[in-house]
Parts: structure tokens; sequence; C-alpha cells
């Protein structure tokens, strides 16, 4: 699904977009998993967007569904809802982590 389509969509499987939060529009986002090894984390498989997506950046952690990271191969794409939110100076992608997320081929 090319990128100007996914900005387009009013449902994510069951999911209208959520109301906004803080200001922000919920925005589709496609999410890739990813290993690495960090300080601090208890885990070492996160998501982050697929570039070309704007303000939501590659380089950006995403908080999502634990669920989502641990049941798919890593390298797996998912569409979710999702804000930039600044949590202590770092801005970081944010979906509920109930929402649906289904798997998104590249």
């Amino acid at each position: 699904m090319a990128n100007t389509e996914i900005h387009k969509l009013t449902h994510i499987g069951d999911k209208a977009r959520p109301p906004d939060k803080d200001g922000q529009r919920y925005m589709p986002v496609v999410l890739e998993t990813y290993r690495m090894t960090k300080s601090g984390k208890s885990h070492n498989v996160h998501a982050r967007p697929i570039k070309g997506q704007g303000k939501f950046k590659p380089s950006m952690d995403a908080e999502c569904s634990r669920n989502m990271r641990k049941s798919h191969p890593i390298g797996t794409m998912f569409l979710a809802w999702c804000i930039v939110i600044d949590r202590e100076g770092t801005d970081f992608v944010y979906t509920y982590h109930d929402w649906p997320h289904p798997v998104v081929g590249k």
C-alpha cells in the first residue's frame, strides 16, 4: 500500500480513527519490528516506523503491543494508529496496545 493511500484510511481493522489526543490527530503508520539490546530495557525486540512517513521517523521507537512484537518474526511490518509523544525530552511513537495492528507487506 502506497504511503499516500495509507494516510486516506479511516479504519484499521475494526477501529475507526481514534479521537485526537493532546491536540494531535492519530495517523495510520507502518511500524516494523527489529532486534537490538538497549540499556534500561528488559526486552530486545522493538518497533519503529519505516522511512518516508513524515514526522514518524525510523530513528524513533514505538510504544506498542508486546504481543505484536513477540508473536511475529523480526522485520514484520504492522499498520497502526499512531501519534508522536514526548517523554522526558525524547520523542517516540505511541499506539494503544489493544488496538488492531494488522500485518502488512512491503
